[in-house]
């Protein structure tokens, strides 16, 4: 997962729990790692879960629409509000989605901040 933003947050998590991240922010960058409970990770899957729905196989293809997104026209939109992308790998099983949080902030504030409270409810620091 990676929100990005005037700093950006990563971070990789397993099926055993483990995971690492990453902060990048003025003026640096912090990593390290981190765990959490089975549980904790079948929370963590079930609140992804909506978003795996809506996601899409992972290509050359679905990465250049990625970066390639603009907002339709006459959609409200603000440039630097950031973004949350996900990636799904397992066997077999490559897929991802991605949401622009400036992109009709007012109409996706419900889903955006769904995306920030994922990232929330990890043990990372603040």
């Amino acid at each position: 997962m990676k929100q990005s933003g005037w700093s950006s947050i990563e971070v990789e998590i397993n099926s055993q729990g483990q995971g690492r991240y990453r902060v990048s922010d003025f003026p640096g960058e912090r990593q390290g790692a981190f765990s959490i409970s089975p549980q904790q990770f079948t929370a963590l899957v079930e609140r992804l879960e909506p978003f795996q729905r809506q996601s899409e196989a992972m290509s050359e293809e679905s990465i250049t629409r990625m970066l390639e997104f603009r907002c339709p026209e006459g959609t409200p939109e603000v440039t630097d509000a950031g973004g949350f992308w996900v990636h799904w790998m397992a066997a077999g099983y490559d897929r991802h989605y991605s949401a622009d949080f400036g992109c009709d902030r007012e109409r996706n504030r419900t889903r955006n901040d769904e995306l920030r409270n994922i990232l929330r409810a990890l043990p990372l620091p603040t």
